[in-house]
Parts: C-alpha cells; sequence; structure tokens
C-alpha cells in the first residue's frame, strides 16, 4: 500500500464516518475532499475540480429547476387531487391508488418533492376516508423512493452513477433503461405493502393525528363566477373546504337553504386545514377577507399559527376591541377553537384560552411579536400558491425534456439544461424560485465524490480494494459479488444520503468488475438500486419528511422496511443479470 492510497483510503474512511455521524454538512464535506486532495498533490487542481463541470452536476440542477416548475404550476397536485377522486374509502384500494400516484410521479421528479406534494392531500384523505394516516404516510415515502428506480431522472442517485460510469469511459444508462426493473421492484413493493399492510405498519391512536380546522372570512368579489349560483357549486370542497356560513349586510344566512345564491360583496364562513385555507389566494374572484381589508397583506412573506396563553390580555376581547392589526402589524385571517364550530365574524368573536390564530405579516413583525407573552407560538406554515395559467407550458417543456432524452436524439445533460432555461425564460418559474429549487447541498458532495472517485482510479486504490474483496474468496462467482455489493450499498445507504453510498462503492464495484472481467454496467445498475433502498430507518429525507407528521418511531420503519428491502434484494439478484448480462 503506497502513501497516496493510504490517503485515499482514509478519506473514503473519514467521509463515511462523517456522513454516518453527521459531524459536517455534506457540501462542506466534498468541498474539503476537493481541497485534501490538491493540498496532498494527489489531484492537480484542474482533475480535482472536475467534479464541477461534471455531466450529472449539470443534469442534476437542471433536472431540479424543470421539477420546481411543474410544482410550482400546480400540475402534480392537479393529478394528486384527480387520483384521489376515484380511490374511494376502502383502506385496501386507497393504500394502493397512494402508492401507485405517487411512484408515477417520483419517476420524473425528485423524490423529497414529490412527497412533500402529496403529503397534505394523503393527510387530508385519510381524515375524509376515516383510515388512520399513520397507515399511509410510510408508503407514500416507501413509494416515492421506488417510484425513483423508474427512470434516469427518478433520482439524483441514478444520475450520479451515470455521471460516474461517463467518468470511466463506461457506456451510461439510457433514460428508460431503468425502467423495466424499476416497474418491477414498484409493483412487487406495492404489492408487499398492500399484502402484509396489517403486520408491519403502525396503527397509533387516532387522536395522536388530530388536526386544526380553522375558520376564516372569504369576499366574494364582483369578479367572481359564483355570482348568481348555489353555494354547492362553489369548488371550495374539491379544496377541501367547507363552507359553513354567509354573513350579507350585518346578517346571517343559512348555507342549507336551497334557494340561497351567491351574491357579490358576501362574506363566506369557511371551514378548513391552515394549507387548504391558504389555497383560497388562488381562486380568482374570492379573496380572504383580511386580504382585501389591507392591502399590504398581499405582501406577506410569513403564515405562523399562535395559541392563546392562559392569563392573556386578550382572554374575552374581540380583536377588534384591541385594535390587533394596528397594534402588531399582522392580520388575523383564520381561527380554531377546540370542540366548537364558529359561525360569526373572526373579528367579533371573544377570545378564548386555547384559541388558535392563523397569522400572517412581514416576517420581521412576526419575530417581534415572539417576546410578546400573550402568545404561545406553535407552527410556521409553509404555504405554496401555484400559477396554474403556466401549467400547459410546463408539460410541454417537460414533456419534451422526456420524449427526446427518452428516443436518445440528445444527451439527458444538454437537455435538461435547456429545459432548465426554458422554464425560467417563459416565466414559467422564476429566477429566483429557479435558484431556490436547488439542492446546493447535493451538488457540492456529488462533485467532491467525483473527484475523490477519480482519485481512486488514478492512485490504484480501486484495484487495491478490488483485489482485498476478491481475496475474500478465492473463487467468488460474480452473481455472489452482485449480491455482496447490493447489501454493502443498502448497509451504507442508511446511514448516508442515497448518492453519497453510490459514489462510496461504485468505484469499487466497477474495479471489481473490470478484474472479474464481467460487465461493470450490471454492478453499477445493482449498486444505484440498492441506493434506493433506504427503507429501514426515518433518516432517508422522504422517510424524514413523514416521521413526526406520522408520530412514528424509528422501530416502525426498521420493521416496515426489513421485509421490502428483501423484496427489492430478491426481484434485482433475479432480473439484473438477465437484463444487464454478466
Amino acid at each position: 500500500m503506497t502513501f497516496q492510497i493510504a490517503i485515499v483510503l482514509f478519506l473514503l474512511v473519514a467521509s463515511v464516518v462523517v456522513f454516518a455521524l453527521e459531524l459536517l454538512e455534506v457540501d462542506l464535506v466534498g468541498l474539503l475532499i476537493i481541497g485534501i486532495l490538491i493540498a496532498t498533490g494527489i489531484l492537480p487542481p484542474d482533475q480535482a475540480f472536475s467534479g464541477f463541470a461534471n455531466s450529472a452536476v449539470v443534469m442534476i440542477g437542471g433536472l431540479f429547476v424543470i421539477s420546481g416548475g411543474l410544482y410550482h404550476s400546480g400540475i402534480p397536485d392537479r393529478i394528486g387531487r384527480k387520483i384521489y377522486e376515484y380511490s374511494g374509502r376502502s383502506e385496501g384500494r386507497l393504500l394502493v391508488f397512494v402508492m401507485a400516484a405517487e411512484v408515477a410521479v417520483s419517476a420524473f421528479m425528485n423524490n423529497v418533492a414529490a412527497t412533500a406534494m402529496f403529503l397534505p392531500g394523503v393527510t387530508a384523505l385519510a381524515k375524509k376516508a376515516r383510515v388512520n394516516v399513520s397507515k399511509l404516510l410510510i408508503p407514500l415515502a416507501y413509494a416515492s423512493m421506488l417510484g425513483g428506480t423508474c427512470t434516469l431522472i427518478g433520482t439524483s442517485t441514478n444520475i450520479a452513477v451515470n455521471g460516474l460510469l461517463q467518468a470511466y469511459k463506461i457506456k451510461p444508462f439510457g433514460f428508460f433503461e431503468y425502467t423495466p426493473i424499476g416497474l418491477a421492484i414498484s409493483v412487487g413493493g406495492i404489492i408487499f405493502v398492500f399484502v402484509t399492510a396489517k403486520y408491519i405498519l403502525p396503527n397509533h391512536p387516532e387522536e395522536e393525528f388530530a388536526s386544526r380546522d380553522y375558520i376564516t372570512e372569504v369576499v366574494i368579489l364582483p369578479s367572481s363566477t359564483l355570482i348568481d349560483k348555489p353555494l354547492s357549486q362553489s369548488g371550495l370542497e374539491k379544496l377541501d373546504l367547507l363552507p359553513v356560513g354567509i354573513l350579507r349586510e350585518g346578517q346571517q344566512i343559512p348555507t342549507y337553504l336551497p334557494q340561497i345564491f351567491v351574491q357579490a360583496h358576501d362574506i363566506l364562513l369557511v371551514q378548513g386545514k391552515a394549507e387548504d385555507v391558504l389555497k383560497i389566494k388562488t381562486l380568482q374572484g374570492l379573496e380572504i377577507r383580511e386580504d382585501v381589508r389591507e392591502q399590504p397583506a398581499r405582501k406577506a412573506t410569513s403564515v405562523i399559527e399562535v395559541e392563546i396563553a392562559p392569563r392573556s390580555f386578550f382572554i374575552g376581547k374581540t380583536l377588534k376591541q384591541t385594535n390587533f392589526r394596528q397594534r402588531y402589524g399582522l392580520s388575523v385571517i383564520a381561527i380554531y377553537r377546540k370542540r366548537e364550530e364558529v359561525r360569526e365574524k373572526i373579528g367579533l368573536l371573544p377570545l378564548r384560552f386555547g384559541d388558535v390564530l392563523l397569522i400572517q405579516g412581514p416576517q420581521s413583525r412576526i419575530d417581534q411579536m415572539r417576546l410578546d407573552e400573550n402568545f404561545l407560538f406553535l407552527n410556521d406554515i409553509d404555504y405554496k400558491i401555484y400559477h396554474h395559467g403556466k401549467a400547459l407550458t410546463a408539460l410541454s417543456i417537460f414533456g419534451t425534456v422526456v420524449l427526446l432524452g427518452g428516443i436518445g436524439l440528445l444527451p439527458i445533460a444538454p437537455l435538461a439544461f435547456l429545459g432548465a432555461l426554458a422554464m425560467v425564460v417563459s416565466r414559467t418559474l422564476p429566477l429566483k424560485d429557479a435558484y431556490g429549487s436547488m439542492e446546493w447541498s447535493l451538488l457540492m458532495l456529488i462533485a467532491g465524490m467525483t473527484s475523490l472517485g477519480l482519485a481512486m482510479e488514478r492512485t490504484g486504490t480501486a484495484d487495491f480494494l478490488a483485489r482485498e474483496i476478491i481475496a475474500l474468496n478465492q473463487t467468488p462467482s460474480p452473481l455472489f459479488l452482485l449480491a455482496v455489493f447490493f447489501l454493502l450499498t443498502v448497509l451504507l445507504t442508511q446511514p448516508l444520503s442515497n448518492a453519497a453510498a453510490a459514489l462510496v462503492v461504485l468505484p469499487i464495484a466497477v474495479r471489481v468488475a473490470t478484474a472479474q472481467g464481467v460487465n461493470p454496467r450490471s454492478y453499477a445498475m445493482t449498486v444505484s438500486i440498492a441506493a434506493s433502498c433506504s427503507f429501514m430507518t426515518p433518516l432517508e429525507p422522504a422517510c424524514a419528511l413523514v416521521y413526526n407528521p406520522g408520530k412514528y418511531r424509528v422501530l416502525d420503519f426498521l420493521r416496515a422496511g426489513t421485509g421490502l428491502t428483501l423484496v427489492v434484494f430478491v426481484i434485482a439478484m433475479v432480473l439484473i443479470p438477465l437484463l444487464w448480462p454478466l
């Protein structure tokens, strides 16, 4: 073992330990690797920085922007809602529909973005169908990972593996080359979860998932298409909002009377979750009353939930009496009162201890309010206003990229770049949101690990590790080593990110394949599929996203994920040698 090999092995082991223990941010680790390789003279600067010019970095960055354009225009949200309409109230059917929908979307979208997009809808759907949400959120996260195995752009791991193959002068995978094994894994995974759901999915007490239903006031503008139509045709139900009252010229009108038609300037009392209340802002001709009363509220950048404290000055007083808006420079757009329906104007309702207010306004004002002992601060609400007018443009750009990539007319990297550029130039995704859609830490990680992979090749480290692995078994069969690399990657991908685990194992797997004279693409596909199997812990970002909403425990993921990992392992060991002969 030479000094350079020792340095590279140290970097490899140290990066795994740092990733696992989360001692440093992953992007900083990637940059440190590049710096150490330059400082020790293992790689000259031009080669050490070559990871930033890797086509995988360009490809992932472009796809982040394209996914952001689709999400910004509300296309996945529309698809999800349509699918939900056909799922019915059966828990089994609901499980299959949710997982199938998530697989379909995640095949073309970042796993975390796809999970985040479906999360509010699945939670609301579980309540409607009277299904415990803990039965749906783990399958939702798992489906996002399964769907990511179906196409080249389904997950950043696939793209990172492809980029490293190009660096090794090995034929990269095609856009839909993942599809046969990805579909088999997805179908097998859905069937497994459906059949074993009763045994592997937790059934936590329903009260743990209680969610607040706010009451807000909605103004019918003169431009509204609802004027002179029954309230039943308002379309609010599609947003999971329930009209509970009408205020007209200071008088309350029952909503159940069939002869009641909506008129301009009516105020609707609407009930729904915080995220759904905020979607009213997307409906033409309807406005949240506070947005109409105070124009600056339209520029609000933050929304937060606050609870009236036990000895609050506001108890027994109305918002109007306390001049809340003038006092804080913030607007109360909705109110929640436990075990009681509110059917009067928010501003005229005497407040009680435990009432929860949904407040919007400038972040600076909210920060000042945090010092006020009259309130208990609960949650910041992250909400998204979709721009449906750009949906057709976003879909056209996305479809063109998929079509041209699928037929191989252009490589994916330039296609992703051109698609991202089209999203920004067409104003489908504002430039600021395009930058915000990037996962910069992942790009830095891939650049750093690509340089480490290059160093493993140049110093002979990959050859050294390949000889050591082969020496473990004097006559190892290619299929046996295929299983070894699958299990090694699965083991590393629990504490590491998927892409990091794949980029650590892939150089070793490629060198072993070369030493044995077998097809390195079969080993690369094994590593890529195995890296998507982070089912057994909540450390995978998609699993972490559902961890709190589902009130899960770590053992919940271990119980559900172990069996699913074995299913994927069996399918991979059967299909990979058939589709990519050893």
